[in-house]
């Protein structure tokens, strides 16, 4: 479970990210994160720091597992990551005028494509 990033629970930064030693049911050590910050000194990030030691970089006040567990963020799932998703997406791209905004006249019902080719329209039912 490496490359998971850890958000600090007090500032909400993103500053390190897991290792292949992470393991979610045991409580944290600084071996399961990698630093994200260039220039960072990774010298608490060794198998002998403990949870209580781990504190965010940047607001050097958080703890980065105050519960002895990490913050750790899912990565989301992005829409081509299966086949049945791009079928759907690239079904969704052939269809002319879905999602396109429609405006109707109050009137006669008719439907145009902008505003303003609806305001000219309205101007027709405008008695003389």
């Amino acid at each position: 479970m490496s490359g998971l990033k850890v958000k600090c629970p007090n500032c909400k930064q993103i500053c390190f990210e897991t290792t292949d030693k992470y393991d979610p049911d045991v409580s944290a050590r600084g071996d399961m994160l990698k630093s994200l910050m260039p220039y960072h000194l990774d010298f608490l990030l060794s198998a002998t720091t403990l949870a209580p030691y781990l504190t965010c970089p940047k607001c050097g006040d958080g703890q980065l597992a105050p519960s002895g567990r990490l913050w750790v963020i899912e990565e989301p799932k992005t829409l081509m990551e299966t086949e049945e998703a791009m079928v759907k997406r690239f079904a969704e791209i052939d269809k002319p005028n879905v999602g396109k905004p429609v405006f109707i006249c109050e009137i006669c019902g008719k439907e145009l494509k902008t505003a303003g080719a609806l305001a000219m329209h309205k101007k027709t039912h405008k008695e003389a």
